[in-house]
């Protein structure tokens, strides 16, 4: 058993979700996979804040806006090649979770450690799909600000696989499109995200 495994197998969460596994962790969170028992056990991807972060005094403030932002960011999107809202809750003080959509599929650098290259037809296939889907999270005020391969599922399908953006942890919003009690979670001279795959104006702090 996984030491970051806080659910059992079986376990139901907040009476709704079903766990079934866990299938990642973060410095952050862990992410299990589970049975939505209110939609006719449909898998989700329940995603609960690390218990460690959510009960560390000098961390717990942080990371609890940053698991909020992440919330209140894929709640605002709609677009089919990003993964979707389901719900999100508090099961006590130091539980907190988001179900999303459950995407089954590898991930894009998985793919491509696995077959070395893509075809120049897929791979155009696949910059119009992330394109689109930046497009629409843009259009919506969300910045990623951490689109890496890692962070990008291919679906199998017939035809052309398709992409799904995950992970909008360290998303932001842009001005204009943010609440009036908005606070910026990165301090001056911080930078979040993957060095190889920032923007210059992510580098710049821009």
């Amino acid at each position: 058993m996984s030491a970051h495994f806080e659910f059992e197998p079986g376990q139901v969460l907040d009476g709704r979700f079903e766990i079934a596994e866990e299938i990642g962790a973060g410095g952050s969170a862990v992410i299990y996979q589970a049975r939505d028992l209110r939609h006719n056990g449909r898998s989700v991807a329940l995603k609960v804040l690390a218990p460690d972060a959510a009960r560390n005094p000098a961390r717990a403030s942080n990371y609890r806006r940053r698991f909020e932002r992440e919330v209140d960011v894929v709640q605002r999107l709609a677009h089919e090649n990003i993964v979707r809202f389901v719900a999100a809750g508090a099961v006590d003080e130091s539980t907190f979770y988001a179900a999303l959509e459950f995407v089954d599929g590898a991930t894009l650098s998985a793919v491509l450690e696995n077959e070395q290259a893509l075809s120049p037809l897929e791979a155009h296939c696949f910059a119009l799909q992330l394109f689109d889907a930046l497009r629409g999270a843009h259009g919506v005020g969300v910045v990623h600000r951490d689109v890496k391969p890692d962070n990008i599922m291919v679906r199998p399908g017939t035809g052309f696989r398709t992409l799904s953006i995950l992970d909008f942890g360290i998303a932001g919003l842009l001005e204009g499109y943010r609440d009036l009690d908005y606070v910026s979670l990165t301090r001056t001279g911080e930078v979040h995200g993957t060095l190889a795959y920032m923007a210059p104006e992510q580098l710049l702090g821009d």
